[in-house]
């Protein structure tokens, strides 16, 4: 059975591996299993889960399934209350929640400035920034970031969370910050997803480079579309056939058994810490 990890001193606490997360809750009632992170690797949201699986359906989708699948999803460990203060121009938020270590404050207009896009079409043009303060830790290994985004498809009219990357391998908060567009008082619920979390190389090379229509001749006839088109009904497996062979190429292939990050996550809500 899996556990959670304690430590008395710094050296209980393990060297990571490349891709390897360690999430740390700073209160041990955030590891309550309604509202622990959870691995998207192994934990879609019920919505996709429901969906049909069919040749050309939403279900059956390669890249909505391992987009849906990238990293780890946050979700709010109480309610939060969200309203305009008493000038009408700028947020309140208050936790529904029975500890008092769950912080939140705010970063007004003034620090984000005029002409940036995100304060285009809100209710409030000059109101506040909601900063919730993550009760969890992350630990990256050394030379990883993590990059914290509102989590794909789960679309809302009131808020989305403000995207950003964090040092994780030596600087490990990263809290969430929220971009309000309504200007009425609304309720993010416990448990609700808040932020997904995708652990990526800061020293990798993103150098663009640029192909003609000839290299994009080649590449098609390569794809499906061209000349390796597979039969309808098994491009699905087509699609994961290749992946696994070019995951095996791959200098940073990761192997088959359940990553640190995995097993941590896929512990039963009734082990006990240790």
């Amino acid at each position: 059975m899996d556990t959670i990890l304690s430590a008395r001193t710094i050296s209980d606490v393990p060297i990571l591996e490349p891709g390897q997360s360690l999430i740390v809750a700073e209160d041990n009632r955030c590891l309550d299993p309604e509202f622990m992170p959870v691995s998207n690797k192994s934990d879609w949201p019920d919505w996709f889960k429901n969906r049909p699986r069919g040749e050309g359906t939403l279900g059956n989708c390669a890249g909505v399934q391992d987009v849906l699948s990238l990293g780890y999803t946050f979700r709010m460990p109480a309610a939060m209350t969200i309203a305009p203060d008493s000038t009408g121009q700028n947020w309140t938020a208050a936790w529904e929640a029975p500890w008092s270590s769950l912080n939140v404050n705010s970063f007004s207009y003034t620090q984000v400035g005029d002409g940036c896009p995100v304060t285009q079409g809100r209710a409030l043009p000059k109101g506040s920034f909601i900063k919730i303060v993550n009760p969890w830790l992350i630990k990256t290994a050394p030379g990883w970031s993590t990059m914290l985004i509102p989590p794909f498809w789960e679309q809302r009219q009131d808020w989305t969370l403000m995207p950003g990357a964090v040092n994780t391998d030596y600087y490990h908060h990263a809290n969430w910050v929220i971009n309000i567009y309504t200007d009425k008082k609304f309720t993010i619920p416990r448990g609700a997803p808040i932020a997904q979390a995708i652990t990526f190389p800061r020293n990798c090379d993103y150098s663009l480079l640029y192909g003609d229509a000839s290299v994009g001749h080649l590449l098609t006839q390569r794809g499906f579309g061209g000349a390796f088109t597979p039969p309808p009904g098994t491009r699905r497996t087509a699609y994961r056939r290749l992946q696994k062979k070019a995951d095996q190429a791959c200098p940073v292939h990761v192997d088959k058994k359940p990553t640190f990050r995995q097993r941590l996550f896929s512990r039963s809500p009734n082990s006990k810490l240790v």
